[in-house]
């Protein structure tokens, strides 16, 4: 799990055509946002990884990342990830995989000027976010579909 996304911050790092100032991602487990913190520095990514927690306290989030990105810098031969370029916000709101106003709200927005969908788990409230930060910013949307479709499914009953 994290070391593919830290060979994904690569991927990011090609694609790339203006410097965000941060890339916003979810996080749950920790895999994601550990492998692009491992990736990071090796990659050349500008600008600060902001990991939206969505299932635990920020301190225990903040361990699992830096345990896992540890983890996964070492078995790719990268250097060990640089803890300055990781930021942490709380997202964890009504609970994991609650769905509260501003979650739903981000959602809605999300789909009507983006066209994205989003599930209230994970991506909606990286989206909800979204306005803690300034400047260009990438969102790193990890699917979502599956989990969109049943809780609109889920709200109609």
């Amino acid at each position: 799990g994290a070391t593919a996304y830290a060979r994904a911050a690569h991927e990011l790092a090609d694609q790339l055509t203006f410097g965000p100032a941060h890339v916003v991602v979810a996080t749950g487990s920790g895999g994601t946002a550990a492998g692009l913190l491992a990736g990071w520095a090796a990659a050349a990514l500008p600008g600060t990884l902001v990991a939206v927690a969505v299932s635990r306290p920020i301190a225990e989030t903040l361990r699992e990342v830096t345990r896992l990105a540890g983890e996964a810098a070492r078995i790719l031969g990268y250097r060990a990830p640089d803890r300055d370029r990781l930021a942490l916000l709380d997202g964890v709101g009504a609970g994991f995989g609650r769905a509260d106003r501003l979650t739903c709200d981000a959602a809605r927005l999300a789909l009507r000027t983006e066209g994205m969908l989003t599930d209230i788990t994970y991506v909606a409230r990286a989206v909800a976010a979204l306005g803690s930060v300034s400047g260009p910013v990438v969102l790193w949307h990890t699917g979502g579909w599956l989990g969109a479709v049943g809780d609109a499914m889920e709200a109609g009953h």
